[in-house]
């Protein structure tokens, strides 16, 4: 969208709370950009300090 610095807002939310995680919001520029919720989503894991982490999303979803 042309004029407009943000398209969009990116969350990491906890399945079983829905609660949104620390760090766990950003902004979107220039639609969504898997780099975009990358960061997002490890700026809010890495305040946990886990050695180990299992990602899954699913493909039907926007990210």
């Amino acid at each position: 969208t042309p004029g407009y610095s943000v398209t969009g807002a990116g969350l990491v939310v906890c399945s079983c709370h829905c609660l949104v995680h620390p760090n766990g919001a950003g902004n979107l520029q220039k639609g969504e950009w898997y780099c975009n919720m990358d960061y997002i989503l490890f700026s809010s894991i890495v305040a946990f300090g886990l050695l180990w982490v299992v990602i899954t999303y699913d493909i039907a979803c926007q990210w």
